[in-house]
């Protein structure tokens, strides 16, 4: 085998799924766990598994998936990449809200928390050449009933014909759609660097324009705002993740299409539902 998925059952994992080399093997957590089989034939690991406690509650060894992961294959010289989060870096220290590799790290929730800590106990584990953390912006695809940001818009905008938002929709955030991120872990996989790395569009949307071009797409609703919150405003720059590993860039408008793409296959499951 060259690349062991764990975390199969995953929204990420089920999206590299589709277009995955046959030899690539997915496994759940719990299967990656109890049966090591895989540990010294895996070239390459990627880990999708990640404990929700983890996301509400902040760090806890137990719950470090990751970690436990990178011990099966401490003796071997199998890669990892972790898939980690802007949040781990916390609020943008640049006025144009940007957000680089050299940046220093300072979360200020549990989930940035804790993502920061599981990469620092990975580089103590694997050493630096072994690991490649992925910083990722908020993915998204067709996503009705996840507790995700735009899964819980797509799930409003199909059940009460409306997207609400708790902030203003001049905030510009960035976002990368789940078959964006399925293409460039090919490749990155394919080929693995050692270090930080940001995953993302490289450029803020004004999200108001997000929930117009989903509402777009559907076909039909508005978009209600509750509050003019500006917080949380950033984008990921992909400089180095594109020179790095060749990754291609994305426009504005490739970004609408995605997203008009989303509000149709809503529209789809709604009739079928």
């Amino acid at each position: 085998m060259s690349v062991v998925v764990v975390g199969r059952s995953s929204f990420m994992a089920e999206e590299v799924r589709k277009k995955a080399p046959r030899e690539w093997l997915f496994l759940s957590h719990k299967e990656a766990i109890e049966n090591t089989a895989w540990a010294d034939k895996a070239r390459c690991i990627i880990n999708f598994a990640f404990d929700p406690k983890l996301r509400t509650e902040g760090y806890n060894e137990p719950g470090d998936i990751d970690s436990r992961l990178a011990r099966l294959i401490k003796n071997s010289s199998s890669h990892y990449i972790m898939l980690s989060s802007r949040m781990a870096y916390g609020p943008s220290v640049h006025a144009d809200r940007g957000m680089r590799e050299g940046d220093p790290a300072s979360p200020v929730n549990p989930y940035g928390n804790s993502k920061l800590k599981v990469e620092k106990s990975l580089l103590e584990i694997l050493g630096a050449e072994r690991l490649t953390v992925l910083r990722m912006s908020n993915v998204f695809g067709f996503e009705p009933g996840r507790r995700s940001f735009l899964g819980m818009a797509q799930t409003r905008l199909a059940e009460e014909g409306k997207i609400v938002y708790d902030m203003s929709p001049l905030v510009s955030r960035d976002f990368i759609p789940v078959w964006r991120v399925a293409d460039a872990l090919f490749k990155i996989a394919a080929a693995p660097s050692p270090g930080v790395y940001n995953l993302g569009a490289g450029f803020g949307i004004q999200t108001g324009l997000i929930a117009e071009w989903l509402i777009e797409g559907y076909g039909a609703g508005e978009l209600h705002v509750n509050k003019f919150s500006q917080a949380d405003a950033f984008w990921l720059d992909m400089t180095k993740a594109r020179r790095t590993f060749g990754l291609e860039a994305f426009t504005v408008e490739d970004l609408r299409t995605d997203f008009l793409e989303c509000g149709r296959m809503l529209k789809s499951w709604k009739k079928a539902a």
